[in-house]
């Protein structure tokens, strides 16, 4: 830091010290009569203060031998205890994955290869029914990407309004007839009249589910999702009780539905 220099004025004294900068360069102000010098500028400053900081880290830090390079754990399984426990209660699937398998190991007294074994078994079973569970997610992603998609040229694109206007809407055409349709703006303002209601509506209807789910979550119910994770999670417990239910259960649900 900067010691700046007090002049007592009612002594009329002159002091004398020493204003250290970052980096060991110091600088000597004097204050004769109560007039104190001007400080250093923080411009000045601060370029000194960064290059002291990352000159003293410079010198603090190390490079790592080969030998720590050497014992850097590369996969899950090459962790202690303490660090599979503390990433599996963060959600990290893999180091669930080896705590169910020390798990094994420890019930079934086995090797960790034979406990690879039993695992597959596990999650074979956990991802059962998994094409009638996420069906509503596929059928949710289908609509909306053709809803979206087809929501572009059913308003912009002359032709395709109207096939959809002859097909389902039954709308009396503009009063100049389609060569009046130019441009894609006047396509969208004659199509809006019909397409407004069904995109307005679909947007409510989202909103109105997301605020649902809020809801839901504020009270403690659970979505589909939680529900459904929930369920597959219990139902692997008791396929296997021989196994701690809570390291059972944090596997389920943050497995895969299909590897």
């Amino acid at each position: 830091c900067v010691c700046v220099c007090v002049c007592d004025t009612m002594l009329g004294g002159t002091v004398m010290r020493t204003a250290r900068a970052f980096g060991g360069m110091g600088r000597q102000m004097q204050v004769r009569g109560g007039a104190m010098s001007k400080l250093p500028h923080s411009h000045s400053l601060f370029p000194t203060l960064r290059h002291t900081t990352f000159a003293a880290q410079a010198q603090d830090s190390r490079e790592p031998s080969i030998d720590e390079a050497r014992c850097l754990p590369r996969k899950f399984r090459e962790c202690n205890n303490d660090i599979i426990y503390t990433l599996s209660i963060q959600g990290e699937h893999g180091a669930r994955k080896e705590r169910l398998l020390r798990e094994i190991m420890r019930v079934d007294e086995c090797t960790w290869k034979e406990a690879r074994a039993k695992l597959a078994e596990m999650d074979s079973y956990n991802d059962t029914y998994h094409s009638l569970v996420t069906l509503p997610y596929k059928l949710g992603l289908g609509v909306a990407l053709f809803a979206s998609i087809s929501s572009i040229p059913l308003v912009f694109h002359r032709d395709s309004a109207v096939w959809f206007n002859n097909i389902f809407v039954h709308e009396d055409l503009p009063d100049g007839g389609l060569e009046s349709l130019d441009t894609f703006w006047k396509v969208g303002s004659w199509t809006w009249g019909w397409m407004e209601p069904y995109l307005g509506t679909a947007s409510f209807v989202l909103l109105g589910l997301q605020f649902s789910r809020a809801q839901m979550k504020n009270i403690n119910y659970k979505p589909y999702t939680e529900a459904v994770l929930s369920w597959r999670a219990n139902r692997l417990a008791a396929k296997f009780p021989q196994y701690n239910r809570v390291v059972v259960r944090d596997f389920s649900k943050s497995d895969p539905w299909q590897n």
